[in-house]
């Protein structure tokens, strides 16, 4: 952290600072990709580690320095990991005397980049973190219910959070010659379960005025990415990654926001669209039903054409876009908050801990800080 790079390096960042407000707090970071140059934010102590950075080996290699670190500090209680591949280092945490969540994201076995030997890693990590985590974290309810129906075990729901924020200036929309409300958007990594595909499939069928702005990539997906270009006609733009104020303001001015995405756990470029005030059509798998609930529109699962339809349907009809902007920031303030979200990690972590899962928060840093810390592998 900050984050730089996706969903759960935005969660870490956006829920240690607010434990670091009542707590001691690590989170551990890679090398190569923290550009941060301090080692604490925010209160947040930050412990930089070197890994493989190779493709399938990038993770486990720098998890597996940052676990040795980890058994080597007597302050620290409780361990948070993310992504389901690492839990195959659970059990040395567990013989540490450590107590250990781990957030698991959607059902990565699914995931088309993978190869066999792959999916394979990836239903026996699912297998041990069921047996060996003390709570499994979902942020989606559909994937909760997976959890359950294929290793009958519990799992803690904690969704997803977003930034809320209005008071956002539209100034950087200059830099790409864009006028708020008069471009439609899609923010995601471009890799084939994303759906970007049938995206500019559904687009190109009706060819409107908008131009459809497209932030993201996949450097690893060459083949991918290009075959997304060629199919684009010269109304669809790739910006590539955008951060910071470029970034905010383009996520806060499209007209719509759109996602075809195929397999999601919470989508948290959804998550930001609607809490930045934006109308948004999604693909209707369960995933993302769950995430817009009656904030949001949907097309029928992985039906192009009936997203295109949608998508001319809401082009026609300006104000029932403005009015469903208003229901998609309600829902993400009630339902997605991060202040909210952050409460519900530490009520975890303290029942895990033993203590009282009601505590005040003056009584809940003095459960954590005294006796340890809270800390967040990437």
């Amino acid at each position: 952290i900050p984050a730089n790079y996706g969903g759960f390096e935005t969660c870490a960042e956006q829920t240690a600072v607010r434990f670091a407000r009542q707590h001691d707090v690590f989170v551990y970071c890679r090398v190569h990709n923290c550009t941060y140059d301090s080692d604490s934010y925010l209160g947040v102590s930050l412990v930089k580690l070197g890994s493989i950075n190779k493709k399938g080996i990038d993770t486990l290699s720098h998890t597996f320095r940052c676990v040795l670190d980890i058994i080597c500090r007597k302050d620290i209680e409780i361990v948070h990991l993310y992504n389901a591949a690492n839990a195959i280092f659970i059990p040395i945490l567990k013989i540490a005397g450590k107590k250990v969540v781990i957030s698991v994201d959607g059902i990565e076995w699914k995931r088309q980049k993978w190869g066999n030997i792959a999916k394979a890693f990836f239903k026996l990590s699912e297998f041990i973190c069921t047996k060996t985590a003390d709570s499994i974290i979902c942020d989606s309810r559909t994937v909760q219910q997976y959890y359950h129906d294929r290793f009958k075990c519990r799992t803690e729901y904690i969704p997803y959070g977003a930034e809320i924020n209005y008071d956002i200036s539209s100034a950087s929309l200059d830099k790409f010659g864009l006028k708020p409300r008069e471009y439609l958007l899609f923010i995601g990594r471009l890799v084939p379960e994303k759906g970007v595909h049938n995206l500019i499939s559904a687009y190109n069928q009706l060819r409107p005025r908008l131009p459809l702005i497209i932030i993201g990539d996949a450097p690893e997906q060459p083949e991918y990415v290009a075959s997304l270009k060629k199919a684009a006609g010269d109304n669809i733009r790739f910006l590539g990654y955008v951060y910071g104020d470029d970034y905010q303001a383009l996520n806060r001015y499209p007209y719509l926001y759109l996602t075809a995405s195929m397999l999601e756990g919470t989508s948290p470029a959804l998550v930001a669209a609607m809490g930045a005030g934006n109308c948004v059509l999604v693909n209707g798998i369960p995933e993302n039903l769950e995430t817009i609930g009656q904030a949001g529109f949907a097309a029928k699962e992985n039906d192009i054409s009936d997203f295109a339809a949608k998508l001319k349907f809401l082009l026609d009809n300006p104000a029932i876009v403005e009015q469903y902007r208003v229901l998609a920031f309600r829902r993400v303030n009630e339902t997605y908050n991060w202040d909210k979200i952050s409460d519900s990690y530490l009520n975890l972590f303290n029942s895990i801990l033993g203590y009282n899962r009601d505590l005040t928060p003056a009584d809940k840093s003095r459960s954590l800080s005294q006796n340890g810390a809270s800390t967040h592998l990437k």
